[in-house]
């Protein structure tokens, strides 16, 4: 496995584990600070190094555009449709978010003059973040008693969840145990025991369950919190 070492170590897509977002230096987007009248000028060819989502902002003293064009090659030879472009007024900080989801390896950000003087550009910012879905998740209630001691119960409906679910047990002093892809047992193998007064279940980060989810404690009307997404 080859490792990029050129790179602020902050920066670097190895990180993408414990640092969700990072901002890109000026040494490595090495845009200049100001714009020719009528003109244009771009970033450096940057590696998305598996970051996904791409927020870029500045403040120009001339109107003008902000326009990113990714690549699918990290050579910026082979495009990935066409640039993602806002407008921007002279003096107004401009913002610029990239969060279609499309897969790239590498992009180039061009910040164009369209008035007839020289322009400045001040407070520029470029941050990438690592998401897996480049989505937000959505998140549904669950919550509800158990209907019947010592019954399994589906949770949810019977709707799988997409990307995970959690349950929480508020109870005082009764257990609950949950299982997946099948019926929940008390103590049996497959289900896993959540905890009296305040014991919780969350899925592992990018785990999805593997079918639909199941509970059953020992108190008919006993109270539970969950939520999927």
């Amino acid at each position: 496995m080859t490792l990029e070492t050129s790179r602020n170590p902050d920066y670097a897509p190895l990180v993408k584990g414990a640092i969700p977002q990072a901002p890109v230096p000026q040494t490595v987007h090495n845009l200049p600070g100001s714009v020719a009248a009528s003109g244009s000028v771009t970033t450096s060819l940057i590696r998305a190094d598996g970051f996904t989502m791409i927020a870029a902002g500045l403040t120009m003293t001339q109107s003008g555009s902000l326009s990113v064009q990714r690549y699918l090659d990290d050579g910026g030879t082979q495009v990935q449709g066409a640039p993602v472009t806002v407008p921007v007024t002279a003096n107004v900080p401009a913002n610029l978010d990239v969060l279609d989801g499309k897969p790239f390896a590498a992009f180039i950000l061009t910040v164009a003059n369209g008035a007839g003087s020289a322009s400045t550009i001040t407070g520029f910012a470029l941050l990438l973040q690592a998401s897996p879905s480049n989505q937000q998740d959505s998140a549904a209630d669950g919550s509800s008693v158990l209907t019947s001691a010592g019954v399994a119960q589906t949770l949810f409906g019977g709707v799988v969840p997409v990307n995970g679910f959690a349950l929480y047990n508020p109870d005082s002093t009764n257990d609950l145990w949950v299982c997946e892809g099948g019926s929940a047992v008390a103590n049996g193998s497959g289900s896993v025991r959540v905890a009296a007064n305040g014991g919780w279940y969350e899925t592992p980060v990018q785990y999805r369950p593997m079918g639909a989810v199941s509970l059953v404690g020992m108190i008919a009307g006993q109270k539970f919190t969950a939520r999927r997404w």
